[in-house]
């Protein structure tokens, strides 16, 4: 559980961060940092933590030397060229202005700001943890349109009533090891922890499967 920035450009990216910081004064209790580098291809795990934890917003800026990820206009801030670590109203060297990108948890536990793979380009995958009884998982029939043929899919009921019998699509990358873990949960009659997507409430009739990002036998 935490928050991630994964780089899927093909030149290194730097990443100014900003998050609710009780002990900063001065009526914004906010702390900024930066810069941290994110070489292509790379995750960085920015804020090891449960997001529902934490104050629900927090604000990011991003460049390289092709391009930014900067917000709409209604999260600037005063920061400066090299590395910094101070609360949002300490001016200290700060030479430059920033526009942040606004991120809004939402009461997920986990999630990953995808940055390209073109400049500016921006995805933002969330999940929650979730400890599940696992009723069905089975491959669907081809040319479903959520991951490669085939798509699996598992039907999940949370234990504490979220949601009851949802399916969801397995995500492409370990949508197999996922299926053994779904299958030996049924057989073995074990509950299962899951990080999935929210799905919508109430569920939208005919609408897209959300999506599981991983799948583990729960301790008993």
């Amino acid at each position: 559980m935490a928050l991630r920035f994964q780089n899927l450009c093909s030149e290194t990216v730097w990443i100014a961060f900003i998050y609710y910081d009780p002990t900063c004064g001065g009526g914004v209790p906010f702390r900024k940092q930066g810069w941290w580098q994110v070489d292509s291809g790379e995750t960085f795990n920015a804020w090891n933590v449960d997001l529902r934890t934490v104050n629900s917003y927090a604000y990011f800026y991003a460049s390289s030397a092709t391009g930014t990820w900067s917000g709409t206009g209604n999260a600037w801030c005063y920061i400066t060229q090299s590395g910094f670590n101070q609360c949002f109203t300490d001016l200290t060297n700060c030479n430059e202005q920033k526009d942040f990108v606004q991120l809004d948890f939402g009461g997920l536990s986990d999630v990953t700001v995808q940055l390209g793979p073109a400049s500016g380009q921006l995805n933002i995958q969330g999940s929650v943890q979730v400890t599940c009884t696992v009723n069905q998982a089975g491959p669907a029939a081809q040319n479903q349109s959520e991951t490669a043929d085939p798509v699996i899919y598992l039907q999940l009921s949370e234990l504490g009533g979220s949601f009851d019998h949802t399916w969801f699509f397995m995500a492409d990358s370990c949508k197999k090891e996922m299926l053994a873990v779904a299958l030996a949960a049924i057989s073995t009659q074990t509950q299962v922890v899951a990080w999935v997507v929210p799905p919508p409430s109430p569920p939208a009739p005919g609408g897209p499967s959300p999506e599981c990002y991983n799948l583990y036998i729960a301790a008993s």
